[in-house]
Protein backbone atom coordinates (compact mmCIF):
# COMPACT_ATOMS: atom_id res chain seq x y z
CA UNK A 1 0.00 0.00 0.00
CA UNK A 2 2.46 2.56 0.75
CA UNK A 3 4.54 2.24 -2.51
CA UNK A 4 0.85 2.16 -4.33
CA UNK A 5 0.39 5.43 -2.20
CA UNK A 6 3.94 7.17 -3.29
CA UNK A 7 3.51 6.07 -7.19
CA UNK A 8 -0.14 7.91 -7.28
CA UNK A 9 2.02 10.99 -5.16
CA UNK A 10 4.72 11.41 -7.46
CA UNK A 11 1.72 11.00 -11.25
CA UNK A 12 -0.01 13.64 -9.42
CA UNK A 13 2.96 15.59 -9.49
CA UNK A 14 3.68 14.87 -12.65
CA UNK A 15 0.58 15.58 -14.07
CA UNK A 16 0.62 19.21 -11.90
CA UNK A 17 4.01 20.06 -13.26
CA UNK A 18 2.63 19.35 -17.08
CA UNK A 19 -0.26 21.74 -16.39
CA UNK A 20 1.93 24.33 -15.32
CA UNK A 21 3.84 23.70 -17.89
CA UNK A 22 1.12 23.94 -20.28
CA UNK A 23 -0.53 26.74 -18.29
CA UNK A 24 3.05 28.65 -19.45
CA UNK A 25 3.33 28.03 -22.41
CA UNK A 26 -0.23 28.96 -23.03
CA UNK A 27 0.44 31.85 -21.06
CA UNK A 28 3.97 32.84 -23.42
CA UNK A 29 1.50 31.82 -26.33
CA UNK A 30 -1.17 34.28 -25.25
CA UNK A 31 2.11 36.67 -23.85
CA UNK A 32 3.80 36.65 -27.32
CA UNK A 33 0.04 36.69 -29.40
CA UNK A 34 -0.50 39.80 -27.16
CA UNK A 35 3.24 41.40 -28.50
CA UNK A 36 2.81 40.65 -31.74
CA UNK A 37 -0.71 42.03 -31.98
CA UNK A 38 1.29 45.09 -29.98
CA UNK A 39 3.75 45.62 -32.83
CA UNK A 40 1.27 44.59 -35.61
CA UNK A 41 -0.60 47.72 -34.44
CA UNK A 42 2.11 49.89 -34.14
CA UNK A 43 3.22 49.10 -37.78
CA UNK A 44 -0.11 49.72 -38.43
CA UNK A 45 0.24 53.37 -37.02
CA UNK A 46 3.71 53.96 -38.23
CA UNK A 47 2.56 52.87 -41.68
CA UNK A 48 -0.58 55.58 -41.13
CA UNK A 49 1.63 58.23 -39.95
CA UNK A 50 4.09 57.62 -42.78
CA UNK A 51 1.10 58.06 -45.28
CA UNK A 52 0.07 60.95 -43.72
CA UNK A 53 3.44 62.68 -43.64
CA UNK A 54 3.90 61.63 -47.23
CA UNK A 55 0.40 63.40 -48.13
CA UNK A 56 0.90 66.46 -46.08
CA UNK A 57 4.59 66.71 -47.89
CA UNK A 58 2.54 66.23 -51.33
CA UNK A 59 -0.26 69.01 -50.44
CA UNK A 60 3.03 71.21 -48.94
CA UNK A 61 4.76 70.33 -52.56
CA UNK A 62 1.52 71.62 -54.03
CA UNK A 63 1.10 74.58 -52.20
CA UNK A 64 4.41 75.85 -52.54
CA UNK A 65 4.38 75.54 -56.00
CA UNK A 66 1.33 76.87 -56.54
CA UNK A 67 3.15 80.24 -54.27
CA UNK A 68 6.06 80.08 -56.39
CA UNK A 69 3.96 80.65 -59.37
CA UNK A 70 1.99 83.03 -58.10
CA UNK A 71 5.30 85.08 -56.75
CA UNK A 72 6.57 84.30 -60.33
CA UNK A 73 3.44 86.00 -61.77
CA UNK A 74 3.18 88.93 -59.16
CA UNK A 75 7.15 89.36 -60.32
CA UNK A 76 6.29 89.18 -64.37
CA UNK A 77 3.43 91.34 -63.64
CA UNK A 78 5.83 94.15 -61.44
CA UNK A 79 8.64 93.80 -64.52
CA UNK A 80 5.99 94.31 -67.28
CA UNK A 81 4.42 97.64 -65.50
CA UNK A 82 8.11 98.11 -64.38
CA UNK A 83 9.00 98.32 -68.10
CA UNK A 84 5.71 100.26 -68.94
CA UNK A 85 6.36 103.23 -66.90
CA UNK A 86 10.13 103.43 -68.02
CA UNK A 87 8.85 103.93 -71.34
CA UNK A 88 6.08 106.91 -70.57
CA UNK A 89 8.98 108.24 -67.94
CA UNK A 90 11.15 108.32 -71.30
CA UNK A 91 8.74 109.24 -73.31
CA UNK A 92 7.48 112.30 -70.65
CA UNK A 93 11.29 113.11 -70.55
CA UNK A 94 11.43 113.82 -74.54
CA UNK A 95 8.13 115.54 -74.42
CA UNK A 96 9.48 117.71 -71.59
CA UNK A 97 12.57 118.48 -73.80
CA UNK A 98 10.37 119.30 -76.86
CA UNK A 99 8.25 121.91 -75.17
CA UNK A 100 12.15 123.11 -73.39
CA UNK A 101 12.89 123.64 -76.98
CA UNK A 102 9.55 124.97 -78.44
CA UNK A 103 9.68 127.32 -75.75
CA UNK A 104 12.95 128.63 -76.13
CA UNK A 105 12.40 128.94 -79.88
CA UNK A 106 9.02 130.84 -78.85
CA UNK A 107 10.71 133.14 -76.68
CA UNK A 108 13.16 133.88 -79.03
CA UNK A 109 10.68 134.59 -81.62
CA UNK A 110 8.80 136.91 -79.47
CA UNK A 111 11.41 138.58 -78.36
CA UNK A 112 12.14 139.22 -82.25
CA UNK A 113 8.71 139.92 -82.72
CA UNK A 114 8.56 142.51 -80.11
CA UNK A 115 11.87 144.34 -81.61
CA UNK A 116 10.02 144.40 -84.45
CA UNK A 117 6.16 145.58 -83.35
CA UNK A 118 8.93 148.55 -81.03
CA UNK A 119 10.55 149.52 -84.65
CA UNK A 120 7.47 149.49 -86.44
CA UNK A 121 5.91 151.42 -83.57
CA UNK A 122 8.71 154.32 -84.12
CA UNK A 123 8.51 154.21 -87.90
CA UNK A 124 4.42 154.50 -87.22
CA UNK A 125 4.79 157.05 -84.84
CA UNK A 126 7.38 159.17 -87.02
CA UNK A 127 5.69 158.60 -90.04
CA UNK A 128 1.96 160.40 -87.69
CA UNK A 129 3.93 162.96 -86.97
CA UNK A 130 5.64 163.35 -90.45
CA UNK A 131 1.90 163.17 -92.27
CA UNK A 132 0.42 165.80 -89.35
CA UNK A 133 3.19 168.43 -90.93
CA UNK A 134 2.63 171.47 -93.23
CA UNK A 135 -0.52 169.66 -94.63
CA UNK A 136 -4.00 171.00 -96.46
CA UNK A 137 -7.11 168.73 -96.70
CA UNK A 138 -9.29 170.54 -99.25
CA UNK A 139 -12.97 168.80 -99.47
CA UNK A 140 -15.44 169.67 -102.49
CA UNK A 141 -13.32 170.33 -104.88
CA UNK A 142 -15.43 169.12 -108.36
CA UNK A 143 -13.74 166.54 -110.43
CA UNK A 144 -13.17 166.59 -113.89
CA UNK A 145 -10.91 169.59 -113.74
CA UNK A 146 -7.43 169.68 -115.71
CA UNK A 147 -4.72 171.69 -116.74
CA UNK A 148 -3.41 174.93 -115.05
CA UNK A 149 -4.97 174.98 -111.70
CA UNK A 150 -7.33 178.11 -110.80
CA UNK A 151 -9.52 176.76 -109.00
CA UNK A 152 -7.33 177.11 -105.80
CA UNK A 153 -7.34 181.10 -106.10
CA UNK A 154 -10.86 180.78 -106.64
CA UNK A 155 -11.76 179.20 -103.92
CA UNK A 156 -9.09 180.46 -101.48
CA UNK A 157 -8.95 183.74 -101.54
CA UNK A 158 -7.17 185.67 -98.73
CA UNK A 159 -9.94 188.25 -98.65
CA UNK A 160 -12.57 185.50 -97.43
CA UNK A 161 -11.12 183.93 -94.24
CA UNK A 162 -13.39 183.14 -91.41
CA UNK A 163 -12.82 181.85 -88.28
CA UNK A 164 -13.06 178.26 -87.68
CA UNK A 165 -16.16 176.97 -86.08
CA UNK A 166 -15.52 175.75 -82.33
CA UNK A 167 -12.46 178.02 -82.05
CA UNK A 168 -14.29 181.52 -81.51
CA UNK A 169 -12.24 184.06 -82.88
CA UNK A 170 -10.08 184.23 -85.99
CA UNK A 171 -6.17 183.14 -85.87
CA UNK A 172 -3.46 185.44 -84.63
CA UNK A 173 -1.89 187.45 -87.60
CA UNK A 174 0.15 184.96 -89.41
CA UNK A 175 -1.63 181.98 -89.25
CA UNK A 176 -2.27 179.59 -92.23
CA UNK A 177 -6.32 180.07 -93.31
CA UNK A 178 -8.23 176.62 -91.87
CA UNK A 179 -11.94 177.61 -93.19
CA UNK A 180 -13.33 179.18 -96.63
CA UNK A 181 -17.11 180.65 -97.10
CA UNK A 182 -19.16 178.78 -99.82
CA UNK A 183 -17.82 179.79 -103.18
CA UNK A 184 -19.56 179.47 -106.87
CA UNK A 185 -17.42 177.96 -109.55
CA UNK A 186 -17.99 180.35 -112.19
CA UNK A 187 -18.28 177.66 -115.48
CA UNK A 188 -20.61 174.99 -113.05
CA UNK A 189 -22.43 177.90 -110.78
CA UNK A 190 -22.37 175.16 -107.85
CA UNK A 191 -21.67 175.85 -104.86
CA UNK A 192 -19.45 173.84 -102.67
CA UNK A 193 -16.98 174.55 -99.65
CA UNK A 194 -13.55 174.25 -98.73
CA UNK A 195 -11.87 173.45 -95.71
CA UNK A 196 -8.39 173.21 -94.81
CA UNK A 197 -6.82 172.33 -91.34
CA UNK A 198 -2.76 173.23 -91.47
CA UNK A 199 -0.50 171.13 -89.08
CA UNK A 200 -1.77 172.69 -85.33
CA UNK A 201 -4.69 171.27 -86.16
CA UNK A 202 -4.91 167.27 -85.00
CA UNK A 203 -6.78 166.01 -87.86
CA UNK A 204 -8.51 166.76 -91.14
Amino acid sequence: MPKTHDRSGTTTKATNAKGQMGNMEEAVALTKAGAKTDLNAIIEAIAELKSEVKGDNVRLGQEINQMREELNGKLDNMTKEMQSLAGRVEEAEIRVQQVEDWAFHANEALCKYMEQQKVLQQKFTDLESRSQRNNICIFGVPEGVKGDSLVIPEIIPPTRAAATPGHGAKHPAGTPLTRLQTTTRRDTKTDFSTLARIHYERNC
